[in-house]
């Protein structure tokens, strides 16, 4: 596996991954934008690609797949030994998965990602009333400080998300207590994400964040806001439905611990 370069990019949209949809939105977000951590098992037309994303700690790593599985599940497995793996691919990754990480095991779930494709964006009932702001690059420190680790994952500066996407805010006593982000994006959808401080949780005010950033991506935008969450989180499930989000599509998410010794 290499780098892939820039002049693959349009070849790996139209040929190694499916008709778009909100499946794989980190692939087609790192295309989009030129991010670092593409692979394909051929610099300009790959038939494998990997988008791959490791912490700071070197402890951990998130990776995406399409294409054909190999060479790309034994590259990633072997290159990632030392790492706690967590790899969104088709199902056919699956087994190769299996085989390659052997004696220490592989776990499965299902994310599932939620979208309305009917006109006119319903996002339900308002709430109490919350003054939401619009942020800036004068909310850069206060962003940094309570947003989560993974939510510039692809962007990498608040800057390049402000540039490309929106988030959206409430402020309390000079910060922020709760957070509504545009995590990746497509020629047609934009990912959401969203956050509360744990203090404020329960009060509506991430719900009204997002609220806020659906209308904007909706009128402003105009493209197709999607929510994804883990099966088994419940209450990111119950904000996307309470949001008027609907199922649409499920991935497989592939997850093992790193090697020991």
């Amino acid at each position: 596996m290499v780098p892939l370069r820039p002049e693959s990019y349009e070849h790996v949209r139209e040929q190694v991954l499916e008709p778009e949809g909100p499946g794989l939105l980190a692939l087609r977000h790192a295309l989009l934008h030129g991010r670092p951590g593409l692979w394909g098992d051929d610099a300009v037309y790959p038939r494998s690609v990997v988008l791959l994303r490791t912490a700071r700690d070197q402890r951990r790593s998130v990776a995406f797949g399409a294409g054909e599985p190999e060479p790309a599940v034994g590259w990633l497995v072997s290159r990632t030994r030392r790492q706690q793996v967590s790899l969104a691919a088709p199902e056919s990754w699956g087994p190769l998965v299996e085989a390659a990480v052997g004696v220490m095991g592989v776990e499965s779930h299902t994310v599932r990602t939620w979208y309305d494709p009917a006109p006119g964006w319903k996002t339900g009932k308002a709430g109490p009333a919350v003054v939401v702001h619009r942020l800036g690059p004068e909310d850069e420190g206060a962003f940094l400080r309570v947003a989560p680790e993974w939510a510039l994952q692809g962007w990498e500066t608040l800057g390049a998300l402000l540039r490309h996407g929106a988030a959206f805010g409430v402020r309390h006593g000079g910060g922020l207590i709760a957070l509504a982000w545009i995590l990746e994006q497509s020629e047609r959808y934009d990912a959401l994400g969203a956050f509360s401080v744990p203090a404020y949780r329960r009060l509506g005010l991430a719900r009204a964040a997002t609220r806020a950033l659906i209308e904007h991506v909706v009128k402003e935008r105009r493209r197709i806001p999607i929510w994804s969450a883990r099966e088994d989180h419940e209450a990111s499930i119950g904000l996307a439905w309470s949001l008027g989000f609907r199922a649409c599509a499920e991935e497989p998410v592939y997850v093992w611990p790193a090697e020991e010794g």
